[in-house]
């Protein structure tokens, strides 16, 4: 399976939501790769507090998790690399604002990355990646063309983690498991209850779809990926063309190789939630697809133990607090958006 774009900050899943440009999905991972050329297009997509954000710089950050990748021994096809590039591309695109907001708040306030900062970034990196450099800089070599850019994210890295060791929230202590606890178990309990009313909607739609109601008449009342996002609801005639790997959904695979044209599925649970699709067209091996989703909980996480509650609550704490800095540079800052909230645009082709 392809790893989730880079986010600089810590995401939950959710179903294709905020994603700026609606790009093709992955298709069949198999065979070798070949090197992504840059194209010659280098549009503004973002001004922030008057310095540009170009593509070249989104196709940075995606050059250097795509070289991650590759140095940590994954193996792509030509076809399913470019895609998810372009996927990837289009998903990070808030987390790279993000990120410029925060880096230049942090050189504001003056700090600065230390040695142990500069070690765990290189320690990091190399477990990332397999290696075992003694420097960043005997590291970047590896990196080719990105190499600029992943020095450029590496000090990025260093600065974070200096700026997270002197103002995040103090570490959490066992005084604070006991509220810890009873929130775990009314997350579950929602969780659950969201869960089986996914499913008994799903249901109900796919009794609809045996009994002969049309998928257009169903979908529309039925899908709720315009809840999710409006550009979404045109996932209910043309979601995505994939391979009979089911692009990388074990669900979708195993359902897949016994659909032919015209005919749906019974409902799957896949990371976006749960979903009927129809298979709306068959060239070759490959089946294009749409789809009704049905919204899931996200997965709830469980310690194992009381040190990994406690590191669960420093999790939330940092996100929080990170969500709040966020929220506050955002409304200070000045975003233009020349191309746009919501465009189309391919980074690779």
């Amino acid at each position: 399976m392809l790893p989730p774009p880079p986010l600089l900050l810590h995401i939950e899943r959710r179903v294709m939501k905020n994603i700026i440009a609606m790009l093709v999905l992955v298709s069949a991972m198999a065979g070798c790769h070949r090197e992504e050329k840059r194209v010659v297009e280098n549009p503004v997509i973002a001004i922030i507090d008057g310095r540009q954000l170009t593509a070249n710089d989104v196709r940075d950050v995606v050059l250097v998790r795509t070289k991650i990748m590759q140095l940590s021994g994954m193996k792509l096809s030509s076809v399913a690399l470019t895609n998810w590039m372009n996927s990837c591309a289009a998903q990070s695109l808030p987390s790279i604002i993000s990120a410029e907001l925060l880096e230049d708040e942090i050189k504001r306030l003056g700090e600065r990355p230390e040695k142990e900062d500069w070690d765990k970034t290189l320690k990091d990196y190399n477990k990332a990646t397999r290696q075992k450099a003694k420097t960043l800089d005997e590291l970047a070599e590896k990196f080719g063309e990105a190499k600029g850019a992943f020095l450029r994210q590496a000090e990025r890295s260093a600065l974070f983690r200096a700026y997270n060791r002197r103002h995040l929230p103090k570490p959490a202590t066992k005084a604070d498991l006991p509220e810890f606890y009873a929130d775990l178990t009314n997350k579950v309990n929602r969780a659950k209850a969201i869960d089986a009313g996914a499913r008994l909607r799903g249901e109900a739609a796919w009794k609809r779809l045996q009994t002969g109601e049309e998928w257009e008449k169903v979908a529309k009342e039925c899908s709720e990926d315009k809840l999710v996002d409006e550009a979404n609801e045109e996932f209910a005639r043309d979601w995505a063309t994939v391979g009979l790997d089911g692009m990388e959904y074990p669900a979708l695979a195993k359902a897949l190789p016994n659909l032919n044209k015209g005919d749906w599925s019974k409902p799957l649970e896949i990371d976006e939630g749960l979903v009927i699709v129809k298979v709306m067209d068959v060239v070759g091996n490959r089946k294009a697809l749409a789809r009704m989703l049905f919204r899931m909980a996200q997965p709830v996480d469980i310690p194992e133990d009381d040190e990994s509650a406690l590191r669960a609550i420093d999790a939330q704490r940092k996100e929080k607090f990170t969500e709040n800095l966020l929220e506050s540079l955002s409304k200070k800052a000045n975003i233009e958006r020349p191309m746009g909230e919501t465009f189309q645009y391919l980074f690779w082709k």
